[in-house]
């Protein structure tokens, strides 16, 4: 069983506790009594600071090997009933940095995914700098799994998880600054937010970083909820360096699909909306699903009212 911290072996243990989406929406760190909940975990877990902010493997060993039974012992007490999940390791060598989960795995291989400068919405790259980048990007993570040297496939795996660190870190940090400025709208049936323009909001110009932003969210918000835990499903717009708007549309956590049984009803609110001559608004369709599109910055909110009148649950 596999603690639900996120990259728990390469980092510290409060960075992976901080930077987890999975604890970071259910004690809700974006607000004052989220974060004392999270210290009093660590009280009740009998953890100091101090080996708290220590790189993972240089924690006193007798702390690590307990920690494990302890956070799932005093995490319930905090609502954390699913700290756990089926996983296995890979391990090279007696180093505890060298032992790396699947889940770990995914992450940087996703994080090296996303790392094409390509995508960062600049008019002035030429295309052949542009499809190069992707390459190398799609290159660096299959090296990671088929390379027949140990010592290139690692290296690529450090990068991709140092990546993975700074695309967290900009996912958690983003997410907060949402929530607890309440930079969002509930339009009935869905939640929408807009990206302000700024240096974090730059690491959200693809499609995939976007849609974990997004599920984030989705899943803070349901938490917020007294009175019921079904899925929200948010809507979001993030701005490019090429004066368009990239925009996903998310239900929620899978696990919380509701009546439509996983069926993203946007996708055609997204080309009906595209389609109206009375919405006017520029839009590109360049994904494989259909509840992602580019939309010229300038007929962004034509665009999302023409989204939300076409928006049908049912």
């Amino acid at each position: 069983q596999e603690l639900r911290l996120s990259l728990l072996r390469h980092w510290s243990l409060l960075e992976a506790m901080e930077n987890s989406a999975y604890v970071a929406t259910r004690l809700g760190l974006w607000n004052q009594r989220g974060r004392e909940n999270l210290c009093s975990w660590l009280c009740r877990m009998g953890i100091p600071l101090a080996q708290c902010r220590q790189l993972y493997e240089y924690m006193k060993p007798e702390i690590r090997e307990g920690l494990h039974e302890k956070m799932v012992l005093f995490g319930s007490e905090y609502g954390l009933m699913n700290l756990t999940y089926p996983s296995l390791r890979r391990v090279t060598s007696y180093e505890l940095g060298a032992t790396v989960s699947a889940a770990d795995m995914v992450f940087a291989i996703d994080a090296q995914l996303e790392a094409s400068s390509g995508a960062s919405g600049q008019t002035d790259q030429p295309e052949e700098e542009v499809r190069s980048a992707i390459n190398d990007s799609f290159s660096n993570a299959l090296r990671m799994l088929t390379s027949s040297s140990a010592k290139a496939r690692e290296e690529v795996q450090q990068r991709g998880i140092e990546r993975s660190k700074e695309l967290m870190r900009a996912m958690i940090s983003t997410g907060h600054s949402v929530l607890a400025t309440r930079n969002f709208e509930q339009l009935g049936d869905f939640t929408q937010v807009i990206l302000r323009e700024s240096v974090e909001t730059e690491k959200f110009t693809q499609e995939q970083s976007l849609t974990k932003l997004a599920l984030f969210l989705a899943d803070a918000l349901r938490e917020t909820r007294k009175n019921s835990k079904e899925a929200i499903p948010v809507l979001i717009a993030a701005p490019k360096k090429d004066r368009t708007h990239l925009v996903v549309a998310v239900l929620g956590s899978a696990r919380f699909w509701g009546p439509s049984g996983g069926r993203n009803a946007f996708g055609k609110a997204f080309l009906e909306a595209a389609r109206d001559p009375r919405v006017k608004a520029r839009v590109a369709h360049e994904s494989f699903e259909s509840a992602v599109c580019r939309v010229a910055s300038d007929d962004l909110r034509n665009f999302l009212e023409g989204v939300a009148l076409n928006y049908d649950v049912a």
